[in-house]
């Protein structure tokens, strides 16, 4: 049964990942960025939670949930990566985990600049790893079940001997 499932489920992401469906894997993966370039530019991301939103900042500030968060939020922007990849023979995987990973320590070093917000290394840290993780992750399962030449998706065969 098991088997079964995991055979639907790659033939669900083989389906949607197509060389056809690449603009919408790639718009999700930007749309995405804008929202994390969002929520870790702005002076204050909570806004709409009004006072409330200041209070669980703060209370959430430098405890082991604050560098989950981060550490999910890039977590999430690796696979997502990872995932655009495999639509396409370019760019690389990585390519995009370095993107990533400046995208992590470069938004983390700009918050120094902005009102409101510090620059603090353990979260940068918290990014990096969760960049890593990610990566891994993905590349084991995603890159393992899709065999990516231009134009042309199919299973790979070699999965089928394991």
């Amino acid at each position: 049964m098991r088997a079964v499932f995991e055979m639907q489920s790659s033939r669900r992401l083989m389906k949607f990942a197509c060389p056809q469906n690449r603009i919408w894997v790639w718009a999700i993966v930007a749309l995405y960025m804008l929202l994390l370039s969002n929520l870790t530019l702005t002076p204050d991301p909570l806004w709409f939670m009004g006072s409330w939103g200041d209070e669980a900042e703060h209370a959430v500030d430098s405890t082991f949930a604050d560098y989950l968060q981060h550490g999910l939020a890039y977590l999430l922007l690796a696979v997502l990566l990872v995932w655009g990849t495999s639509t396409t023979s370019r760019p690389s995987a990585a390519t995009c985990s370095l993107f990533a990973l400046t995208h992590a320590m470069g938004t983390e070093w700009l918050q120094g600049f902005i009102p409101q917000r510090t620059c603090d290394w353990t979260d940068a840290m918290a990014n990096v790893l969760g960049v890593g993780v990610g990566w891994f992750a993905a590349t084991l399962t995603i890159r393992r079940t899709l065999v990516v030449e231009p134009n042309r998706l199919e299973p790979d065969d070699n999965l089928n001997q394991l």
